[in-house]
């Protein structure tokens, strides 16, 4: 059934069946009643193609990603897709190259499929700000792009960003270690980390801040229990007065907690261990591990209702920063 078919049916126009579906003035409540009743009989669904073509809107949002690899990034897309599905706006997720011609390549992608906004994920659009705010003011600039997990703010008007500061997150690690009576450090960073500098520079301060504690890194582990076996190993043949263990990932972290159990080494009287992430995990291995909440779901969740609020005309702030929270359990509990 068409909306000829409908109008044909109801003895009106096309144009008042139209202003029926998108629930418009200027129709009586009767002949309302009696094409939506139609509509029902014959279950009407609209042209979702052709009400865009007419109206040069449709209920599209863009989602640009430099890594669909990580379980962060992962998670955080989900969480988005399904918060505006709920409120009826459908997804078109593209991968870019994590360049600036990558960023242009995406944003000209959703150009083309008249997106009524975007989001963008990934440690591109945080490195490539100045070009990501150029090339939106030259072809997005009438309608709201919001930057996940970014906490500078843009002077474009209809760029919105909803960050986390991992880097604070680091050193207070390092500040809640210290506080344990803990005095040599050691940082596990996994391969290819993104923000492995942010963590890096987080870790580093907290150490200048805190005298006589000292700070060593491991990095290019893989996300695995047994990369983390293997490196708390190592660790204890080359920095055996290690008293504190930062893990990035919580799988990482539960391979030296098991190891260093195994190996007689109690934890956290002897060394004590935080792991970033997992929250699930770290709650369920015993001893319960302590673990820094990278706030995900949250934020993702934060950066879908931004965009819902913009397109529904209410106010928002063009800046949200939050702060990682430590979840303090056993394995810091001295």
């Amino acid at each position: 059934m068409t909306i000829y078919d409908i109008a044909k049916l109801a003895n009106c126009s096309a144009s008042t069946v139209s202003r029926v579906i998108n629930n418009r003035g200027g129709v009586g409540s009767k002949k309302r009643e009696e094409i939506e009743s139609l509509l029902r009989k014959h279950n009407y669904v609209p042209d979702e193609n052709a009400r865009s073509l007419v109206m040069q809107t449709n209920n599209m949002i863009g989602i640009l990603v430099d890594n669909t690899d990580s379980e962060h990034m992962t998670e955080g897309i989900i969480r988005i897709e399904y918060e505006l599905m709920e409120q009826g706006y459908f997804c078109f997720i593209k991968r870019i190259a994590p360049t600036k011609e990558g960023i242009t390549d995406g944003i000209q992608t959703l150009l083309r499929y008249r997106v009524v906004g975007v989001l963008c994920m990934g440690i591109t659009f945080r490195d490539e700000c100045t070009h990501v705010s150029k090339e939106v003011a030259r072809y997005l600039s009438s309608i709201p792009v919001i930057m996940v997990n970014h906490m500078q703010a843009f002077p474009n008007p209809n760029i919105y960003s909803v960050g986390t500061d991992e880097r604070t997150g680091f050193e207070n690690c390092v500040n809640l270690l210290a506080e344990r009576g803990c005095q040599h450090l050691v940082l596990l960073l996994d391969k290819g980390r993104r923000s492995g500098n942010i963590i890096r520079s987080g870790f580093d301060l907290g150490i200048r801040n805190q005298p006589g504690v000292t700070g060593k890194v491991y990095d290019g582990l893989a996300v695995t229990m047994e990369a983390g076996a293997e490196v708390c190993k190592q660790i204890l043949q080359e920095a055996p007065e290690t008293d504190g263990i930062i893990a990035c990932r919580a799988s990482i972290g539960v391979g030296v907690l098991y190891t260093l159990q195994d190996l007689g080494i109690k934890v956290p009287e002897q060394i004590a261990l935080i792991s970033e992430g997992g929250n699930n995990t770290c709650r369920v291995c015993r001893p319960a591990m302590t673990n820094l909440d990278t706030m995900l779901t949250l934020c993702a969740t934060l950066s879908a209702n931004t965009i819902l609020d913009v397109l529904n005309g209410r106010p928002v702030a063009h800046s949200v920063n939050l702060q990682l929270e430590l979840h303090e359990r056993a394995t810091t509990n001295r």
